[in-house]
């Protein structure tokens, strides 16, 4: 076992023991990942753990670096991408943040598909 799977074990172990992790436990293992070469399913899964973090300033602030990494880091967000980012930012009406990054997406070549127009509408 690596030791980038080794510590996402870790993650999983702190959970089931009731520590939810933070910034400081998932940072590393972002960079690791990055020097491992993760593929854009692995920044998803990611994306989508801070996008259902509690802390409401952490989880919004931590999701969009992750983005930032991922785009330095020359992956190329994906729909799915796009889609988690939005929603979180909707759900906690960062309207001026959802707006910037539906433009992202757009500039991206990403279509707004059905489930990210009803986001808009709603």
């Amino acid at each position: 076992m690596c030791r980038v799977e080794r510590a996402i074990e870790l993650v999983h172990e702190m959970k089931g023991a009731g520590i939810e992790p933070n910034a400081k436990v998932y940072n590393p293992i972002i960079d690791a990942l990055g020097e491992a070469g993760p593929g854009i399913s692995m920044y998803n899964s990611l994306v989508k753990g801070y996008c259902k973090a509690r802390d409401l300033f952490r989880k919004i602030e931590e999701a969009m670096n992750l983005y930032t990494k991922m785009i330095q880091s020359g992956h190329t967000p994906d729909q799915l991408t796009y889609h988690l980012l939005l929603k979180m930012l909707f759900e906690e009406e960062r309207l001026n943040l959802a707006v910037q990054v539906s433009k992202e997406m757009r500039a991206r070549g990403y279509d707004r598909d059905l489930a990210t127009s009803t986001m808009l509408i709603h």
